[in-house]
């Protein structure tokens, strides 16, 4: 089964003006107009990365040429593969719902995908610069987020005795609630309050499961997990397909198995979830501009 788990580490990437020419090269017109946009470097060179990193998935998970592939966006902002037509046979029989998630915060952009159930992911990054712009405590940084988390969860983050640990609690329980969401397709009307995660940890606070309740009503549809890259958590959520917001279908027409009945669901959702694999941004280019990349690229020498 196609199950992708890809981060790239974009703090530390910083192309010259061949190297990112040769990455500009690998979108679309519009993708590139959109990478522009951004006025911060930062934030374009996480734009770049997002994109390379989903047309490398089309490529891989589905056989798609380079050429071929086409990403669009339903009406709540979730990517999915729309040149379905032109994919590999074999390689759909592995993946016959191929989907994925993109997300970028902090100096990760991170890639999840899944063959059969639809998937969210989200990074969250520490909130060290956020935290000098309004105090210098946890407890201010809480404040714009008192709806957002339930009783649970903030006795949860509160329970650990320093500010650098509920911070920590904090990135977990947002970022699951973001991963949701995403796999969902839901975008930002759901409201957050009503998703209530339970973090299980043993006695050493090692993660060992993770419950999700609707209005204080356990639900076992969907399953999450937690990831640590550095400093940063990542989550990944895995839903049934027939659970997906598409309000204009489309998305929903790519899927070979549009429903999900419960054993075939509930041996999804445990299967292991594997950890995620840093890559360079070379890897994740086509073949035919790997050679032109390394030649213009300082880090590679």
């Amino acid at each position: 089964m196609v199950r992708f788990r890809w981060a790239v580490h974009v703090g530390g990437w910083d192309p010259n003006q061949e190297a990112w020419s040769v990455c500009e090269a690998a979108l679309n017109e519009q993708e590139v107009q959109e990478v522009r946009k951004f006025k911060r470097n930062e934030d374009r060179k996480r734009a770049m990365v997002s994109r390379l990193l989903q047309k490398k998935a089309a490529r891989e998970g589905l056989g798609l040429t380079h050429e071929d592939v086409a990403i669009k966006r339903t009406k709540g902002r979730k990517p999915f593969v729309a040149s379905v037509e032109k994919e590999q046979e074999d390689r759909r029989k592995q993946a016959p719902n191929f989907n994925f998630n993109i997300s970028h915060e902090g100096n990760y952009v991170v890639l999840a995908s899944e063959p059969l159930c639809v998937t969210g992911c989200d990074v969250a990054a520490p909130e060290e610069h956020r935290l000098r712009s309004i105090g210098d405590k946890a407890d201010d940084f809480f404040r714009s987020f008192t709806k957002v988390l339930t009783e649970m969860e903030w006795k949860d983050i509160h329970g650990e005795a320093g500010d650098t640990e509920k911070l920590d609690v904090f990135r977990q329980h947002w970022s699951l609630k973001e991963a949701y969401t995403k796999a969902l397709g839901v975008g930002v009307a759901f409201d957050l309050g009503k998703a209530e995660f339970i973090i299980c940890r043993d006695e050493d606070k090692r993660i060992k499961g993770i419950e999700l309740h609707i209005d204080g009503k356990r639900q076992d549809n969907c399953s999450f997990s937690l990831h640590r890259l550095g400093d940063h958590w990542v989550s990944v959520a895995k839903c049934p397909p027939q659970d997906i917001v598409d309000a204009h279908g489309e998305f929903r027409k790519t899927f070979k198995v549009p429903s999900l009945h419960d054993l075939y669901l509930r041996k999804e959702l445990v299967a292991e979830q594997p950890e995620f694999v840093l890559m360079s941004v070379i890897e994740l280019l086509p073949d035919h501009l790997k050679k032109e990349y390394e030649m213009h690229d300082e880090d590679m020498f």
